[in-house]
C-alpha cells in the first residue's frame, strides 16, 4: 500500500487521530470549515487550509511517517494552538478521503 494511500485511509485517519478531535473534524468537513484541501501524490502529503470555530483560518501540512513496527504513522501539523494531529488535520484528511471515494 502506497504512502498516499494512508492519507485517504478512514482507519488510518481513525488510528492517528482522537476519538474528540475525529469527531470535530468530521463536523468541520460537513459543514464547509475546510477552505482548501489539496493531496500531492508526488509527496504523499495533504494540506489544507481550515476556518476555525472563530473564523480564523488554519494552515494544516501532514505526512505519512513510517514507525519501526512497519505501520503508518499520519503526522498531521496546523498552525492553530493544538498544532498536532487536531480538529483541523481531521477535516482535511477527511475531506480528501470523500473526494477520493467518489472519484
Amino acid at each position: 500500500m502506497s504512502a498516499t494511500h494512508y492519507l485517504l485511509d478512514r482507519e488510518a485517519i481513525e488510528q492517528c487521530i482522537d476519538s474528540v478531535s475525529l469527531d470535530r473534524g468530521v463536523r468541520y468537513a460537513r459543514g464547509g470549515n475546510v477552505l482548501v484541501a489539496h493531496l500531492d501524490t508526488a509527496r504523499a502529503m495533504a494540506t489544507g487550509r481550515v476556518r476555525g470555530s472563530r473564523g480564523r483560518a488554519y494552515q494544516c501540512i501532514v505526512q505519512v511517517a513510517m514507525l519501526p513496527n512497519g505501520d503508518p504513522d499520519l503526522v498531521g501539523q496546523c498552525s492553530c494552538p493544538v498544532g498536532y494531529n487536531c480538529k483541523h488535520v481531521a477535516a482535511v484528511l477527511l475531506v480528501l478521503s470523500e473526494r477520493e471515494a467518489q472519484a
